[in-house]
């Protein structure tokens, strides 16, 4: 495969291979990750783009009450933070059993979840939409719109050096234990 994908071992580390994946049909395999495993796309602007956006994924968790970050751009090693993150909530940020996206600017973090208990053990499509020009992010499960709201602060501003982590946020925080498949960013 090429460079980023599950297809080549160099970004990758104790990733399961050949998952069935999410959409029937489809000769795609998706991805295992469980204990840290983790694909890391190298930075590149073009997945850092400053809007408008669409980051998309499927995922598949292997259990409830788990606080996960099954995918992420982001970089906390600057203050402010920057970038974006989706995490699989427990309860720990806003809502037990909720997919949480956040995006993080100069003006601190903006955040949007689904209501409690819209994370399943099945395969759920998550998509978080940024509008610039509203300054609004809106989170879809199964293609149906959750939330939509603005972000607080300024506009938010994209990760300009970590690389996108898939499964597990860029720091090796917050583990996802699951399957994913077909990430992609717009």
């Amino acid at each position: 495969g090429s460079a980023g994908t599950v297809g080549d071992g160099a970004y990758s580390t104790d990733v399961q291979r050949g998952v069935p994946g999410a959409i029937a049909g489809d000769p795609d395999l998706a991805a295992g990750f469980s204990g840290g495993a983790n694909m890391r796309v190298p930075y590149t602007a073009t997945l850092n783009p400053g809007g408008p956006y669409s980051i998309e994924f499927w995922a598949k968790p292997n259990s409830l009450n788990a606080f996960a970050c099954p995918v992420s751009s982001t970089d906390f090693s600057v203050s402010p933070r920057l970038g974006w993150l989706f995490y699989q909530d427990d309860g720990s940020v806003a809502v037990q059993d909720g997919w949480v996206f956040r995006g993080y600017n100069s003006g601190g973090t903006g955040q949007i979840n689904s209501p409690a208990g819209t994370v399943t053990t099945d395969w759920q499509h998550v998509v978080a939409v940024f509008d610039p020009a509203n300054n609004a992010i809106t989170l879809y499960i199964n293609g149906q719109s959750m939330a939509s709201r603005p972000l607080s602060g300024a506009t938010a501003t994209p990760n300009a050096a970590q690389p996108l982590s898939i499964g597990v946020r860029y720091d090796n925080g917050f583990a996802f234990n699951g399957s994913l498949d077909e990430v992609a960013l717009y």
